[in-house]
């Protein structure tokens, strides 16, 4: 592969174990600057690695090819928000998710996965972790980043997201900056105390 050449490799997160996920990915990650897991939907995910370089944002560009964009709206992906809502996170953030394993590299000379594959697939096994990482109600993957420039993920993410999670990252923008949503009328009051509490959190009356 080439210097800034793209891999993209589906995965099921169905009759698999977290260990099994995670020796793949503990194998793939050394070869590759820079990675970042999607979810396709609740049983499949999508890794995206570049050689020697690093990963952009999605593209709105790529919704303009009439082909593409009609395959991604039946999957209701309208945008690069509706991408990015189901990004699980990048290198930085996961290479340690997935070191806190103890499944060794996956290889072909000491294989990992096919030792454990049969008893995944009779036991109906899921590895449920990446998809719980994403639901999450906040955003993970921006907290830890110390990077002064440009707008958190999580705040421009579109109402069409199918994912629950946006709904907890306006919750997020209302608490932290003040900003309502008419998404947010059903809850209003349970976000008002939230907001309530994290002011109080900054008060040097209540916390000397």
């Amino acid at each position: 592969m080439n210097d800034g050449g793209l891999l993209v490799q589906w995965m099921q997160l169905y009759e698999i174990d977290f260990a099994s996920v995670a020796s793949v990915m503990k194998a793939l990650s050394p070869w590759f600057q820079d990675y970042a897991i999607y979810i396709a939907d609740r049983d499949n995910l999508l890794i995206v690695a570049r050689k020697n370089a690093s990963l952009g944002a999605p593209q709105e560009r790529a919704f303009a090819l009439p082909g593409l964009r009609g395959d991604l709206k039946r999957m209701a992906v309208l945008g690069s928000d509706d991408v990015r809502a189901r990004r699980v996170g990048g290198k930085a953030l996961l290479d340690p998710f997935f070191g806190r394993s103890l499944a060794p590299v996956n290889s072909d000379y000491f294989p990992f996965i096919d030792n454990r594959a049969a008893r995944a697939r009779f036991m109906r096994q899921i590895a449920a972790e990446p998809v719980l990482l994403l639901i999450a109600e906040l955003p993970i993957e921006a907290m830890p980043s110390d990077s002064p420039s440009g707008q958190a993920a999580w705040k421009s993410l579109s109402i069409q997201n199918p994912s629950a999670r946006s709904l907890a990252q306006l919750v997020v923008r209302f608490v932290i900056d003040g900003q309502d949503d008419v998404v947010l009328a059903h809850m209003r009051d349970a976000v008002a105390v939230a907001r309530m509490g994290a002011q109080d959190c900054g008060d040097e009356s209540v916390f000397p």
